[in-house]
């Protein structure tokens, strides 16, 4: 039996290997021969991949390493990220472990069972763990904290999606599909078509669901599993695990390292040729050219297409206050013209004759590109004085012939409102002809913002309307003509709040 393992082992490195194909499976050493359950990935540099008796390896290298993190020796049978450093993984025996420092230390978290965990997926603030004998836990803190839920059913929970911040549902064995509206208080039975085939993975993006199975099932819902279709032209075998990077572009995985690729939101299905000769778990792709797969005896898999003309390696999001600052990387670019930004306020969902509101992109700004290079290159982009709420981003990459693709970024990005009212000192100060004034709004209302000269008449009127809580700036430009060199004031007046501060004005 040894010897059969270790022979399927040397085909699927043969098989595995790039022999100049612009599109191609890579196998990566995983340094143990577990079963591997589930992937995520970061950017294509850095992820986490685990396993059983507790499996849990990292990468900073695109996977050319991958070293075992030592935190327990429970099957590890799903994990994910909610920024990048919080991270959490579920497993057998009810245990859960989580992170707040990117893994440089896993801690156990109390999870109130002991049954098995088969998954974990996250919505907009809220976590979901699926487990057996109908387990259902719900987190509301990014995993500190968890609540049972009572999901009326004894059956084997596989599956688990989530849709904005209250909409989940869960699968398992004998075709179940169970979809609550309020975290889980509350269950109806959607119709799968499943039979008594296991429904193994779901996933939402933006307003279509998916979920896939036993039986080569794959089927779709655009109205909150109210109905779901079926998918599957194409599909012969077995789906364990899915991934859709956006309502057309996924993948399903299956056993004896079978690979399915769709470009048309599952009308149509195509193999990928991947070679491994185990049975594959899950897959995680970061973009449609460069994505991972993990399976049973340790199997690792890593896509690359080098046909199309941008690989991005990264793209992450920061907050300070009401800014937002966009960072990517390429590896290598051909023919890129640039990048257009979009960003759209993260919808909440709500039934509007039967699908979910749409998301509003807009374009925000646009970063040149470096042309056709084989150096890696980094860029940045600010989008500044945002309201608070929740926002989606995207970059549109463009090649010179019009080309284009898409890559968006893995999670909300929040602007929580300000703590309090305030008005900053303007900048630069002294100023000629042009200073900029920040301000902090507490509480939607009228606000008032003029400039007066040292006697107190009122020389400017910046603002006067009602504004949402937030931080803004505005822009204050003199004519030379207009006004003397000397001090002048500026005041913010709101409800409850006024404030005057002096600037200066050198000719």
């Amino acid at each position: 039996m040894l010897k059969f393992i270790y022979l399927l082992l040397l085909i699927s490195l043969l098989l595995f290997q790039n022999f100049g194909y612009a599109q191609f499976w890579e196998y990566q050493v995983a340094g143990t021969s577990q079963n591997l359950n589930s992937v995520y990935m970061h950017d294509t540099q850095s992820g986490w991949i685990c396993g059983n008796a507790g499996a849990l390896l990292k990468t900073t290298n695109t996977g050319q390493n991958w070293t075992q993190v030592n935190v327990t020796s429970n099957n590890l049978n799903s994990v994910l990220f909610i920024t990048s450093n919080i991270g959490v993984a579920v497993g057998g025996s009810g245990s859960i472990i989580r992170t707040s420092d990117g893994g440089a230390n896993w801690s156990t978290i109390t999870s109130g069972t002991t049954q098995a965990l088969r998954k974990v997926s996250k919505g907009s603030g809220l976590l979901i763990a699926v487990g057996d004998n109908g387990t259902v836990l719900v987190s509301l803190d990014n995993g500190l904290n968890w609540t049972s839920k009572t999901s009326g059913t004894t059956t084997s929970l596989k599956s688990a999606g989530a849709f904005g911040t209250s909409e989940i549902w869960i699968g398992g064995d004998n075709g179940l599909i169970r979809y609550s509206s309020d975290l889980g208080d509350n269950w109806v039975t959607q119709t799968s078509g499943f039979s008594s085939n296991a429904v193994n993975d779901i996933q939402f993006v933006n307003n279509v669901g998916y979920a896939a199975g036993s039986g080569a099932n794959f089927i779709y819902t655009t109205d909150h599993g109210q109905t779901w279709t079926p998918n599957n032209s194409g599909i012969w075998s077995d789906l364990y695990g899915i991934y859709f990077q956006d309502a057309n572009i996924g993948w399903g995985v299956s056993f004896a390292g079978t690979i399915y690729f769709t470009t048309d939101g599952g009308n149509s299905w195509t193999s990928q040729p991947c070679g491994s000769a185990f049975t594959l778990r899950e897959a995680y792709f970061i973009h449609q050219g460069k994505g991972w797969t993990v399976g049973d005896n340790g199997t690792i898999a890593m896509f690359t297409d080098n046909s199309l003309p941008v690989e991005l390696s990264s793209f992450s999001a920061n907050v300070n206050g009401s800014n937002v600052s966009l960072n990517w990387s390429t590896a290598t670019e051909t023919n890129n013209s640039g990048f257009e930004i979009e960003r759209s306020p993260s919808p909440t969902p709500s039934l509007k004759e039967g699908t979910l509101e749409n998301f509003n992109w807009k374009i925000i700004g646009f970063v040149n590109g470096h042309g056709t290079t084989t150096e890696q290159h980094s860029y940045s982009y600010s989008d500044n004085n945002l309201t608070e709420g929740k926002y989606l981003y995207r970059i549109k990459q463009i090649d010179f012939n019009g080309s284009f693709e898409y890559y968006e970024l893995g999670s909300e990005v929040v602007i929580n409102a300000p703590n309090s009212f305030s008005l900053k000192q303007n900048y630069p100060n002294p100023f000629n002809p042009t200073t900029t004034i920040k301000y902090n709004v507490a509480v939607a209302g009228n606000v008032s913002l003029k400039v007066f000269d040292v006697i107190g008449n009122e020389v400017a009127t910046l603002v006067n309307e009602n504004k949402e809580a937030g931080s803004y700036n505005v822009e204050f430009r003199i004519k030379n003509e207009e006004f003397s060199s000397g001090i002048y004031l500026y005041k913010l007046e709101t409800s409850g709040f006024v404030e005057t501060k002096k600037m200066i004005l050198m000719k």
